[in-house]
């Protein structure tokens, strides 16, 4: 199986929101483009998103948001912001909603100088994200539910060649040293696609390493084996069970969040046949949102997995009226 080539849209630009300890936490803007992909000057002060990558916590890049979004949101003449954060197990997951937080806090800051102050409304702004990146947008969700639990032995992605004694040396590797923020999906290695091609999709010149080969086969090492969540929330750090369970807690949405407080919009859009973040999670979190009062849109494909929207290039894509087009319907009625 050979994945898609998609070029990596332009125009666009690279920035660095921060560095911690030593580690350089880098973004990437696409301006609002007209029709005729020109930089977009004369439609006054426009919203922007705030893309946060999927990957599982442990590997992923911000270069490129999954295909949908820039088309999707540059339809609507919005600009597009994708960030970076540390990877497991080297960081944790404060870490992770710490560097987050940091691109946003840049964004507020700078933005405006970026992209032109009559260009950008920054009190108009969309959060979102994938897999994982979804979950740093709202967490995670109920601790009984089946995704604390999770592995998943036919997970559909291969080991590339990584040996036993290598992935064990990296599940316990916590080495601020080797730290990191990209690293290419098991998809973006060879022999499913070549480097020529992913520096095209990702639009900068990179070259993969045994180090993402190593990751990428220690994401699919983790899944199978159920060490995946163990692994993100550092269960070896806590003394007892009850420790361990209260920390997952503190990631769960629906744990924290709070019915008495207001929450904004949500769009919600998930595969039923998607076996690593099973769907229950999003049905859940929905029927609270609700409950709370929030406009919730949602979007549940029949038979789509987890990775279904990932290559969603345009609307000439036959699935882009069931998938896509309702996202930006949900966008259009809540950020214009």
């Amino acid at each position: 199986m050979e994945i898609p080539t998609i070029p990596c849209p332009r125009p666009f630009t690279d920035h660095i929101a921060g560095t911690v300890n030593g580690i350089d936490l880098p973004l990437r803007i696409w301006p609002a483009v007209n029709k005729d992909g020109e930089v977009e000057k004369g439609s006054g002060k426009r919203p922007w998103l705030l893309w946060i990558h999927g990957g599982a916590f442990m590997y992923g890049k911000h270069y490129v948001p999954n295909a949908w979004v820039i088309p999707a949101f540059r339809s609507l003449t919005h600009h597009v912001i994708s960030v970076s954060y540390r990877f497991v197990p080297q960081a944790t997951h404060d870490d992770i909603v710490s560097d987050i937080q940091t691109a946003y806090k840049w964004c507020r800051s700078n933005l405006a100088s970026v992209l032109g102050e009559d260009t950008v409304d920054l009190e108009s702004f969309v959060c979102g994200g994938n897999s994982a990146g979804r979950v740093g947008r709202i967490r995670l969700t109920a601790l009984e539910d089946e995704f604390f639990k999770l592995k998943v032995e036919n997970l559909p992605l291969p080991i590339l060649g990584s040996t036993e004694e290598e992935l064990q040396l990296a599940l316990n590797d916590r080495d601020p040293d080797n730290t990191v923020v990209t690293s290419a999906f098991t998809l973006e290695l060879e022999p499913f696609t070549t480097v020529e091609n992913l520096r095209i999709s990702w639009g900068v010149d990179y070259t993969p390493t045994k180090k993402d080969v190593v990751r990428a086969d220690l994401n699919a090492y983790t899944f199978k084996n159920g060490l995946k969540i163990g692994n993100i929330f550092r269960r070896d750090t806590f003394g007892t069970e009850e420790e361990y369970i209260d920390e997952l807690n503190r990631w769960g949405a629906m744990h924290h969040i709070d019915e008495k407080q207001s929450h904004p919009a949500t769009f919600i859009l998930h595969g039923k046949g998607d076996a690593i973040v099973p769907v229950t999670q999003s049905y859940k979190l929905a029927e609270k949102l609700k409950r709370m009062g929030v406009d919730v849109g949602e979007k549940y494909v029949d038979g789509a997995d987890h990775l279904f929207e990932s290559y969603l290039a345009g609307p000439r894509d036959p699935m882009w009226d069931t998938a896509i087009v309702p996202v930006i319907e949900f966008m259009k009625k809540h950020v214009g």
